[in-house]
């Protein structure tokens, strides 16, 4: 659900008349024609804990291009099948993997397409070892990964897998219906306002299982960080993921500078999924 900070934030500026008109159109405040309001600040406190009791709200922010914390849940009876909600929230049966067990999904809804944008660290812990995605001729990115597998201990400790990547850097965009899913136990432990970003930071431990269905399948469990910084004007979702620990993801985030281009992303299909770990990529 949404912190109430977010939506008093995204509120900032808007005078209270605004917000009560807003609930009437949607057919949650019953329309009047006078509406006495003593104190500015509360009285926009106590609308905006109304409606956050009465909307149910989970985007993050009222800007052009918003995103939320979905439900999902496994579809009985449908190997592999997954309850995702599209922007109407209606449910939708999709198919992920037979093996997907458990996770966290980012909902997305826009009524126009955004821009591609391209991004450039300012600072990194290490230099990144991956040849695969090289930069624009001036420096700027919208893939980086740091692949240290041939140089990591996989299996740092009894029952934990390390898949050898510190940080993945990789631009998604907040089309509507469009869904990105994380694998993996996962908690949000932080959500905040970078000026105009939203920041959500997640931490996951995933199920990894070696020679499954053999003798000798064996059961690891792989811990991946994310810090996801939402743009809810321009419409870009950077992640910044990893084996690394939080405070260096979050270092990394906050020295990183984005450019929009004036490419504009097509739209997907009518409802799309985005798998994200950090062993896919």
């Amino acid at each position: 659900m949404l912190d109430s900070n977010f939506l008093l934030d995204a509120m900032n500026g808007v005078h209270e008349k605004q917000v009560i008109m807003a609930g009437e159109m949607l057919g949650y405040i019953e329309k009047k024609e006078t509406v006495h309001l003593h104190r500015k600040l509360w009285s926009t406190i106590l609308i905006a804990a109304v409606l956050i009791s009465l909307l149910g709200i989970s985007a993050y922010a009222l800007g052009v291009f918003q995103m939320w914390v979905g439900d999902m849940r496994p579809d009985e009876g449908k190997a592999g099948h997954w309850v995702l909600q599209d922007s109407a929230g209606n449910d939708i049966s999709y198919w992920l993997y037979d093996k997907f067990h458990v996770g966290l999904s980012l909902n997305f809804d826009s009524e126009t397409a955004p821009h591609r944008v391209e991004f450039h660290p300012n600072w990194l812990p290490e230099e990144p070892k991956d040849t695969f995605f090289t930069p624009t001729s001036d420096g700027w990115y919208d893939y980086l990964m740091d692949d240290r597998g041939d140089e990591t201990e996989w299996y740092p400790a009894e029952g934990v897998y390390d898949a050898g990547i510190p940080y993945l850097i990789t631009t998604y965009y907040a089309y509507k219906d469009h869904v990105l899913v994380l694998e993996g136990d996962c908690q949000i432990v932080k959500r905040e306002n970078w000026d105009s970003l939203e920041v959500l930071e997640v931490t996951c431990a995933k199920d990894i299982y070696e020679w499954r269905d053999t003798p000798q399948e064996r059961h690891l469990t792989s811990y991946e960080n994310y810090v996801f910084m939402l743009s809810p004007d321009e419409g870009y979702l950077i992640n910044i993921g990893g084996t690394a620990d939080m405070e260096t993801l979050e270092h990394i985030a906050r020295d990183l500078d984005v450019r929009v281009t004036e490419e504009i992303v097509d739209y997907g299909p009518e409802f799309y999924v985005d798998l994200l770990n950090i062993v896919r990529g």
